[in-house]
């Protein structure tokens, strides 16, 4: 049955003179066609997460290279919306397949098989936003798929240290911002590269601040003070103002346990009252340097 509803479902997908029709045929043929790999591959005593990973690959196979085909193929030219009717039935299709896989796993392979579940599709996402410009958008998905796949396996093989998670993917957004800054200069580097360090900071930073001082909080502040010496001298307000929230926050967490043992609290208190009275007594001087730092932030970019 299954069979036989997607050879119909092809027919009405490509002869359909309505986009419609032809996007909801593309919808039924792809769904069918998950289906009927999952049952052959039941029928053939394939095992649940083989079998998924056939149908998973099948869809990717049956989706992606229909990109390619010449526009005569389909007998309207509104080829957009029957494209999408195709994706529609594959991500569809693609859940309960792949849930189905990971549930009919052992419970030693099934992050192994989610790994591998994500990775299929987020291969088969990103390669679908590079074959067609007015799939792009679908980019950033195909990447979180892909990161997906590697937190999983990370985890599964016993990671728990933020890094190994985040800083590849922060390596990548922070290529894909240089490459925005570079098409579009007048743009703020906060817009282009606040993801990528923020991603890269402060996973790191919530762990040091948990932890002794260590090997984590020498190389975290290293690479604040690499950021803000970066930003100052390309006048980049990202690097600058993240380096220096990051790091001031680390060099707080750090110092407290020393200044609080060391002094007594009458003598913080003391010294937070001298420096109050000394800001008011020189208050038109500090509000000039500030004015002219405000000036100095202004022509960041």
């Amino acid at each position: 049955t299954l069979s036989l509803a997607f050879l119909v479902a092809v027919m009405v997908h490509l002869h359909a003179r309505q986009p419609e029709t032809s996007a909801m045929a593309g919808a039924v043929l792809t769904t069918a066609l998950a289906g009927s790999t999952w049952t052959w591959g039941q029928l053939a005593g394939v095992t649940d997460p083989w079998a998924a990973l056939l149908a998973l690959v099948v869809l990717a196979v049956a989706v992606v290279p229909a990109h390619l085909l010449p526009d005569r193929t389909w007998s309207h030219p509104n080829l957009s919306i029957a494209r999408a009717g195709l994706e529609v039935g594959a991500a569809m299709a693609a859940l309960p397949v792949a849930l189905a896989g990971v549930l009919g796993a052992s419970d030693q392979l099934d992050l192994t098989w989610t790994a591998v579940y994500l990775t299929v599709t987020g291969v088969a996402v990103t390669s679908l936003s590079l074959l067609r410009p007015d799939r792009q958008w679908l980019l950033p998905l195909g990447g979180l798929l892909l990161a997906a796949a590697s937190w999983v396996r990370l985890w599964e093989v016993g990671v728990r240290e933020p890094e190994p998670y985040t800083l590849p993917s922060a390596a990548v957004l922070a290529v894909v911002g240089l490459v925005y800054l570079r098409r579009h200069p007048q743009r703020s580097t906060s817009t282009g590269l606040g993801p990528a360090l923020g991603l890269a900071l402060v996973p790191s930073l919530l762990w040091a601040l948990t932890e002794d001082a260590g090997l984590r909080a020498l190389l975290l502040g290293a690479a604040c003070l690499g950021l803000i010496v970066a930003g100052t001298r390309l006048h980049w307000t990202a690097p600058m103002t993240w380096g220096a929230a990051v790091g001031a926050i680390l060099v707080v967490r750090l110092a407290a346990p020393y200044v609080g043992d060391a002094l007594p609290r009458w003598v913080l208190i003391g010294g937070a009252g001298t420096v109050l009275i000394v800001m008011g007594v020189t208050w038109e001087r500090r509000l000039l340097e500030a004015r002219q730092m405000l000036g100095y932030v202004r022509r960041l970019r």
